[in-house]
């Protein structure tokens, strides 16, 4: 009967882990409940021929259940990882460690709850742990690269940004204050004509985008030389459900994981991952000078990589009355040439 049970509620967990993960990544939970299947029928045959292997570990069932549970949640974060971040996978492969804090789910939590409640953690590990990668990405390509052959870490040269130039509005960052020049269609135009001279090419279909946040896009949507059929189509826009998504030849791609910039002469992007300990980028390193800023990226010329992906797991803790998990992977990104050229940032003006 204790069998039957246990059979019983592993196959309940499953359904609500699918339904989770096909929640937060919008698709569909046969599809999940097939990933999930593969993998663990994957990692049971890899566990049991180890065993067969060697008889005299028979007795640790215990262990094995472990190893499976483990290696089938780092699995499931590798499989959804950069879902929410898509266009992460279209830089080239060439590392930074991400993790998450340790969440603490008490034993009585496990028996009052009327749903999984590991499976609900660890699935706000999988998300945060996509976020911080992201942001991590994009401070990469924008910010000081990370050492490499003896060279000094180098932030984004003065030649690949430009700043701002349309009319004031109030800052939408968290923390900053004061008046900043909106972006607008100027702006883009001399940001790409600095990619183009960069680069040294005229255009490369499909490989070129640019990154705002909303109130980036919204400025941009707004300005006048905008606002009909014909000047659009005479800027290359491509228009969808009401939204842009295509401009010059380069892709829009709007997103929350921007990286900030300081206010120096020549602008500095600021690490996101200082705060990251506590999963809110720039809420504790912000300064009221900060500024937004968007992005042109050359995808031939930018690398990411990911590597190891490792699950923690501490069961039955005496100190906390309970279970202890927590998740880290291993994630970078970088500019191919030390000259910077491919990427091309958009800095806020006060």
């Amino acid at each position: 009967m204790k069998t039957l049970f246990k059979l019983f509620f592993s196959l309940i967990s499953t359904v609500l882990v699918a339904s989770i993960v096909a929640s937060v990544y919008e698709v569909p939970v046969p599809d999940v409940l097939q990933v999930m299947a593969a993998i663990s029928l994957v990692l049971f045959a890899i566990r049991i021929v180890a065993l067969a292997k060697n008889p005299a570990d028979a007795g640790r069932v215990s262990g094995l259940t472990y190893g499976v549970a483990v290696e089938f949640w780092e699995s499931v974060i590798a499989e959804f990882i950069m879902k929410d971040y898509p266009w992460l996978r279209r830089a080239k492969d060439r590392l930074d460690e991400v993790s998450t804090n340790p969440t603490h789910i008490r034993d009585a939590e496990k028996i009052e709850l009327t749903y999984d409640k590991v499976a609900s953690v660890l699935s706000d590990h999988i998300k945060n742990l996509d976020f911080l990668s992201a942001y991590n990405v994009l401070f990469r390509w924008a910010g000081k690269n990370p050492a490499a052959g003896g060279v000094t870490p180098a932030d984004l040269p003065a030649a690949n940004i430009r700043r701002t130039s349309g009319t004031t509005a109030a800052t939408h960052l968290s923390g900053a204050t004061g008046n900043r020049k909106i972006f607008n269609l100027a702006d883009f135009n001399a940001a790409k004509t600095t990619l183009i001279n960069l680069t040294k090419r005229e255009q490369n279909a499909g490989k070129r985008a640019i990154f705002m946040d909303e109130t980036l896009y919204n400025q941009l949507k707004a300005d006048t030389n905008l606002d009909t059929f014909d000047k659009r189509e005479m800027q290359g826009v491509v228009m969808q459900n009401g939204d842009m998504v295509r401009i010059g030849g380069l892709d829009i791609i709007r997103t929350d994981v921007m990286p900030r910039f300081s206010n120096v002469t020549t602008p500095v992007a600021k690490d996101p991952l200082t705060d990251a300990d506590s999963g809110i980028p720039y809420s504790a390193s912000f300064a009221t000078t900060d500024n937004a800023c968007a992005l042109l990226v050359d995808f031939d010329l930018v690398h990411i990589a990911m590597g190891d992906i490792k699950l923690f797991e501490t069961l039955g803790s005496a100190d906390y009355q309970g279970d202890i998990y927590s998740a880290l992977v291993r994630v970078g990104a970088s500019r191919e040439r030390a000259d910077a050229t491919g990427v091309v940032a958009i800095v806020q003006e006060p």
